[in-house]
């Protein structure tokens, strides 16, 4: 097991393994209601979806974001770089809108729309790879954390400068 994340509810828990296994579990009975086998690598990082948490994204060495439908069962959308590299970690903000997914080479943040797929920008800065990522709840600010053992803060939406 590689990663962890709870809902918002705090009712389903989710695992991402070195087998590429998405798993979701209930934390009353701690049963495992689901298992998505969509990743050809390992799993590095996972996040529910934000308020109703009734979808899951997962990002993978394997190159890809996918986003997983808790009600159907099924991937709905799988986004990628412009070209392929192993994905280390992943945020998505507060509205649900945009994903963004760090790099290990090279150390770039990935931002994609998640209602179209589409890869809306690339941005780079960091001389090591790119190994957590958060939003800020309050403003849409993205914090990255990197190897370089720096962190930085990018303003994915331009609304300050």
């Amino acid at each position: 097991m590689n990663c962890l994340s709870y809902s918002p509810d705090g009712v389903y828990l989710a695992t991402g393994g070195n087998d590429g296994k998405l798993k979701c579990w209930t934390t009353k009975n701690s049963l495992c209601f689901t298992t998505f086998t969509d990743h050809e690598g390992e799993i590095t990082d996972i996040k529910f979806m934000p308020k109703k948490g009734n979808a899951i994204l997962s990002s993978s060495v394997d190159g890809t974001v996918r986003a997983f439908d808790l009600v159907r069962y099924k991937n709905f959308r799988t986004m990628k770089p412009n070209k392929h590299t192993q994905l280390m970690c992943l945020a998505i903000e507060a509205g649900g809108d945009i994903v963004c997914a760090g790099s290990s080479d090279p150390f770039n943040i990935f931002v994609w729309s998640l209602k179209t797929g589409q890869l809306v920008d690339i941005m780079s800065g960091h001389t090591g790879p790119v190994a957590s990522l958060c939003f800020s709840p309050s403003n849409g600010l993205l914090v990255s954390g990197s190897w370089d053992q720096s962190v930085r803060v990018w303003d994915v939406f331009g609304k300050n400068g």
